[in-house]
C-alpha cells in the first residue's frame, strides 16, 4: 500500500505504529515542552491536562482503543492487507488456536504479576495513595485491559477463525481484518504491558531503597492538578453549591486514606496551585468578572466566591487541624491570608464605609464575618499551647506591620486598605491578648526589644484593655498577666492607660492598683527632660481624649491638670472647672504630684482668713475622702507629694468628728489622732470624746454607736492620758453597753474581734499594735465587758 507516496506492507505499518507507541512518552512530553515556549492559552493547556488526569484516564483510554482499533482494521481494510493465507485448504485450524492460546496464556503471565505486585500496593503508601496503584492507575495500557472493549476484541481473538473459514466474501474479510486487529492489538498492549512490568520493578526496588523521590514528585503534582482541575471547574460554574461541595466531599474522601502524619503534606499539595493561581494578578481565575444581564452589566467579585470557598474548606479543617502539624497549618493559613491580602488589595469595592467601619459586603455564608479574623482564629487556637509557636506568630505580625508602614509611604496606596490592614492586625494582638488573659496557656507576650515597632502593639493593648478592663476593679498586682500586659505598652500608651484609670468618670476607687499606677508613673515622669515629659503627657492626654469616656475627661482638662501641677490653689473654686469631669480634688493633687515632685516638701492648697462657707465645705469633703482612701491605702501617708497637703488641711480644719468616726475605720482615726497630736502638738482625746457625745453641758448622753469609735478607744485603754474617761462611769457604762452591741453586730467572740484588728493594722502606718499589748487589751476589754 502507499501513504503520502511511499509503500508499506502490513508488517510496516504495524511496526510504524509500534514505534510511534514506544516513543509516546517522549511525544508526550516534547509536545508539553512546544506547548509553554509557544504560550498557548491557560483553557487549552488545562484541557490537555484534564484530559490526561488519572480521573479522565479511564475514559480516555477506552476511546484510544477503540480508535486505535477501528483505525487498523480500516487500513487493513483499506488497502487489503492480509497476514496470512485464509483460504480452508491452508487455514490450520489447530495451529491458529494454538497460537492463540499462546498468546493468551501471556496475558495469564501478567495477571499472575499484578497479583503479586497487589500484595505491596498497601505497604507502600505516599499521601494517602498507593505508589505501586497510582502507577498502573496512570498506565494507558493497564487501563486499557480494564475496558469492556478489550474483552470484547478477547472474545473475538477466539470464536474469529471458526467464524472465518465457514463464510466468504465480504463478510469473511471483514471478520479476517477484526481478527488480525485484535491479534495485532493484544501483541501490541501485552509488550506495552511487560514494559510497564518492568518499570514497576524497577520503581520497586528504588521504594525498598528510599530514593523515589521522582515518584513522590509527580504524586504531589498529580494532587495539585486534580484539585486544581476540580476548582477551575467551580469557577466557570460561579461557584455553585453542589460544585462546592463536590469538591470536599473528594477532599473528605481522600483525607480519610492519609495517614495522621501525611495530613498536613497531603493538604499543603491540594491547595498549592490554587492558591498560586487565585493570590497571582497573572493568574487564570479574575478578580472581577462583568455578568450581562437584562437589568445592565453586573460585577462579580472573586472576593465574594473565595470566601465561600474558604469557608467550605475550614469547616472541613477544622475537625482534622488538632492531627495536623503546626508548621503545615500555619503555611496552609499564611497562603490563605495571602490570598486575600490580594484579593483586597485588588478589589478594595469590596468594602463599604459605614460609620468609620468598614463592613464587608453581603455574601452567602455571612457566619463567617471577616476572613483575616478567622483564619487568625484558626492559627492561634494552635499555637497559645507553646511558646515557640507565638513568637512565629509575634514575627508575622511585625513583620505585616512594617509591610503596612511601608504602604502608608506609597502614594499609589489607597487610606482605606492601610487601615483596614492595621485594623487586621490590632485583631490579631487584641485575639492574643485574650488567649493570654483567659487561657492557662503559660506563652510569653513579644519582646519589642527585639523589633523596631512598638506602636501598633502598643494600640492594640490599650484598646483591648479599655474594651475589657477599663474600669478596673480587680488587684493587677495579683493577676501577673494583667499586669505584665500592661507593662508590655510603650510610655505613651502605658501613660495613657494610667490616665483613664485613674480619671474613670464616677468612680472613686482607690485601691492598690491606684498605688500601681502612681509608682510606675513615677518611674515614667522621673527621669525624663521637661519638654519629654511634657510631650509625653500631652500625646497620652490626646490618645485618652479618643476614649469613650471623652465627654467626660476631655483634652482641655487634662492638659489643664498638667499646666497647674505646680500652681498653688488659694480659692477652692478652682476645682470647679473638673465637675463636669467627675474627677474628684483628690485624683487631681495625687495626678499633679507625680507630674511635679519638686513639690513634695510644700503644700498645694493655702488656706486664707477669708474662707467661704463653699470653701470650708469643699475642704472638709476633701479631708474626708482622703481619710477614706487612708483606710483603703495606709501607704498612701508616705506619698508626701499628696501627704503633706493633707495633713496641712487637716491641722488648719475643724472636722466634724461625729462624721469622721461614723465614714472612717480604725486606720484613719489613728491616722488623725497622730497628726492632730504630734504634728499640731494637742492631745486629741478631747476631739474623740466629742465625736461619742450627744446633748449640751449638763445634760450630755455617751454612745459608741459604731465599731471604728468603741476600737478606737478599746486601744488607747493601755494610754494613761485616756485613764481619766474609764473613770468615768458614764463613760464606762456607755463603752460596755458599746462593746457588747459591737460583738453582736460582727457575730464574733472577744478572740476573733481582737484578731479582726490586727488583721487591719497589720499594714497601718501609724497607730500598729504587736500581738502582746493586743493580748493586754483583750484581758482588760474581757474585765470590762463580761466581769
Amino acid at each position: 500500500m502507499r501513504i503520502f507516496g511511499h509503500e508499506f506492507t502490513g508488517m510496516g505499518l504495524v511496526i510504524a505504529i509500534f514505534l510511534i507507541a514506544i516513543l509516546y512518552p517522549t511525544i508526550k512530553l516534547n509536545i508539553r515542552l512546544l506547548m509553554i515556549q509557544t504560550n498557548p492559552s491557560r483553557r487549552l493547556l488545562g484541557f490537555i491536562e484534564n484530559l490526561l488526569s488519572e480521573r479522565k484516564l479511564p475514559r480516555m483510554s477506552n476511546t484510544v482503543f477503540l480508535v486505535l482499533y477501528f483505525s487498523l482494521f480500516l487500513v487493513q481494510r483499506k488497502y487489503e492487507i492480509k497476514f496470512i493465507e485464509y483460504q480452508q485448504q491452508y487455514f490450520d485450524l489447530v495451529g491458529v488456536y494454538g497460537f492463540v492460546i499462546g498468546l493468551l496464556s501471556m496475558y495469564g503471565i501478567y495477571i499472575g504479576f499484578l497479583q503479586f505486585i497487589v500484595g505491596d500496593s498497601d505497604k507502600v503508601r505516599y499521601l494517602g495513595r498507593s505508589k505501586i496503584k497510582y502507577l498502573t492507575d496512570t498506565s494507558i495500557w493497564y487501563q486499557i485491559t480494564q475496558t469492556k472493549p478489550f474483552l470484547v476484541i478477547l472474545f473475538l481473538t477466539i470464536i474469529s477463525p471458526i467464524l472465518i473459514i465457514n463464510t466468504n466474501g465480504e463478510l469473511q474479510d471483514s471478520l479476517i481484518y477484526a481478527w488480525q486487529a485484535s491479534i495485532t492489538m493484544l501483541l501490541w498492549i501485552y509488550i506495552f504491558l511487560i514494559g510497564m512490568s518492568l518499570q514497576i520493578i524497577r520503581i520497586l526496588f528504588l521504594i525498598k531503597g528510599k530514593t523515589d523521590l521522582g515518584l513522590e514528585n509527580i504524586i504531589r503534582e498529580s494532587i495539585s492538578s486534580e484539585y486544581y482541575n476540580l476548582f477551575r471547574k467551580m469557577y466557570r460554574s460561579k461557584f455553585k453549591t453542589k460544585d462546592i461541595q463536590h469538591f470536599f466531599k473528594v477532599l473528605e474522601f481522600d483525607v480519610s486514606k492519609v495517614d495522621t502524619q501525611s495530613i498536613g503534606c497531603f493538604l499543603i499539595n491540594v491547595f498549592s496551585k490554587i492558591d498560586m493561581e487565585v493570590g497571582s494578578e497573572y493568574g487564570e481565575f479574575k478578580s472581577v468578572r462583568i455578568g450581562n444581564h437584562s437589568y445592565g452589566e453586573d460585577k462579580e467579585y472573586l472576593y465574594d466566591d473565595y470566601k465561600r470557598f474558604i469557608s467550605e474548606k475550614w469547616e472541613l479543617l477544622s475537625t482534622i487541624q488538632k492531627k495536623m502539624d503546626w508548621y503545615y497549618l500555619k503555611k496552609l493559613i499564611d497562603r490563605d491570608m495571602n490570598t486575600f491580602n490580594y484579593l483586597v488589595a485588588d478589589t478594595p469595592m469590596v468594602f463599604e464605609e459605614k460609620d468609620d467601619e468598614f463592613e464587608f459586603r453581603y455574601v452567602f455564608n455571612k457566619q463567617m464575618g471577616n476572613v483575616h479574623h478567622y483564619l487568625f482564629d484558626q492559627l492561634v487556637e494552635k499555637a497559645v499551647s507553646d511558646s515557640n509557636k507565638m513568637e512565629d506568630l509575634y514575627k508575622d505580625i511585625n513583620d505585616n506591620t512594617r509591610e503596612i508602614e511601608f504602604r502608608k509611604v506609597m502614594k499609589d496606596k489607597k487610606a482605606d486598605l492601610i487601615k483596614y490592614f492595621a485594623k487586621v492586625e490590632k485583631y490579631k494582638w487584641e485575639k492574643i491578648f485574650k488567649k493570654y488573659i483567659f487561657s492557662e496557656s503559660q506563652f510569653d507576650l513579644p519582646d519589642f526589644s527585639r523589633y523596631n515597632n512598638d506602636e501598633l502593639y502598643s494600640q492594640a493593648v490599650f484598646k483591648y484593655l479599655t474594651s475589657n478592663h477599663s474600669n478596673l476593679r480587680e488587684s493587677i498586682l495579683e493577676n501577673k498577666k494583667l499586669d505584665k500586659l500592661i507593662s508590655s505598652m510603650n510610655k505613651k500608651y502605658f501613660v495613657a492607660y494610667s490616665l483613664y484609670q485613674l480619671f474613670y468618670p464616677d468612680s472613686e476607687e482607690w485601691n492598690d492598683n491606684t498605688v500601681y499606677f502612681k509608682n510606675k508613673l513615677i518611674n515614667v515622669f522621673d527621669w525624663a527632660e521637661e519638654e519629654e515629659k511634657k510631650e509625653l503627657y500631652i500625646s497620652s492626654a490626646k490618645i485618652v481624649s479618643e476614649t469613650r469616656i471623652n465627654h467626660r475627661v476631655t483634652f482641655k482638662v487634662l492638659t489643664t491638670i498638667y499646666e497647674d501641677r505646680e500652681k498653688q490653689i488659694a480659692n477652692m473654686d478652682y476645682f470647679n472647672q473638673f465637675d463636669n469631669s467627675l474627677i474628684s480634688p483628690l485624683k487631681i493633687l495625687f495626678i499633679q504630684g507625680i507630674l511635679s515632685p519638686d513639690n513634695k516638701y510644700s503644700h498645694r492648697i493655702i488656706l486664707t482668713k477669708q474662707q467661704t462657707k463653699n470653701d470650708l465645705r469643699m475642704i472638709e469633703n476633701l479631708c474626708m475622702e482622703f481619710l477614706r482612701v487612708v483606710d483603703k491605702i495606709p501607704k498612701i501617708t508616705t506619698y508626701k507629694e499628696l501627704a503633706n497637703t493633707m495633713e496641712y488641711l487637716l491641722l488648719e480644719t475643724s472636722l466634724d468628728m461625729k462624721r469622721l468616726v461614723h465614714d472612717v475605720t480604725i486606720i484613719s482615726l489613728l491616722y488623725y489622732e497622730f497628726i492632730i497630736t504630734f504634728k499640731k502638738d494637742v492631745w486629741a482625746g478631747n476631739l474623740f470624746l466629742e465625736s461619742v457625745t450627744l446633748g449640751e453641758e449638763g445634760k450630755t448622753s455617751i454612745y459608741f454607736w459604731n465599731e471604728s469609735i468603741f476600737t478606737f478607744f478599746a486601744l488607747q485603754m493601755m494610754d494613761s492620758n485616756y485613764e481619766q474617761f474609764f473613770a468615768n462611769k458614764q463613760f464606762f457604762d456607755a463603752f460596755k453597753s458599746g462593746g457588747i452591741s459591737t460583738l453582736d453586730k460582727a457575730d464574733m467572740t472577744l478572740d476573733e474581734y481582737i484578731e479582726a484588728i490586727y488583721e487591719k493594722l497589720k499594714n497601718a502606718i501609724y497607730g500598729k499594735i504587736g500581738k502582746a499589748s493586743l493580748r493586754q487589751i483583750s484581758i482588760k476589754l474581757e474585765k470590762i465587758l463580761f466581769d
